[in-house]
């Protein structure tokens, strides 16, 4: 028995699932860095407030302010990661919304988030 399998033609089709498609690369670009850089200081002061007022437990100080200034030097470089900045985000963040006192640092983290991934 023989098979043969001929084809001129191919067949495809695309699928659209949402309104927007994003190509994100691997870095992020120059209006994301800024936006990102801005949100990011912000959070910083907020975190050196807090923890210098003495509501949240030191450990927990010492890792957010350490978590804070690792975002900002990422988002210093020429071309941030856009991988390793949305993990020290997302670190930072789950610290933050583990301590009352810091929730609302975890709300701000979210935005830099929404903005780094395109989300809405």
């Amino acid at each position: 028995m023989q098979n043969h399998f001929a084809s001129n033609s191919i067949n495809a089709s695309v699928v659209q699932i949402a309104d927007i498609i994003a190509n994100r690369g691997p870095v992020l670009d120059a209006s994301e860095t800024a936006v990102a850089r801005s949100q990011i200081a912000a959070v910083r002061d907020r975190v050196d407030r807090l923890t210098a007022a003495g509501p949240v437990p030191h450990e927990v100080a010492t890792e957010l302010r350490s978590l804070t200034r690792t975002a900002e030097a990422e988002v210093a470089i020429d071309q941030p990661d856009r991988s390793r900045t949305l993990t020290i985000l997302t670190q930072l963040r789950n610290l933050a919304a583990g301590v009352a006192a810091t929730a609302g640092i975890a709300e701000s983290v979210d935005g830099i988030v929404r903005t780094i991934t395109g989300a809405s």
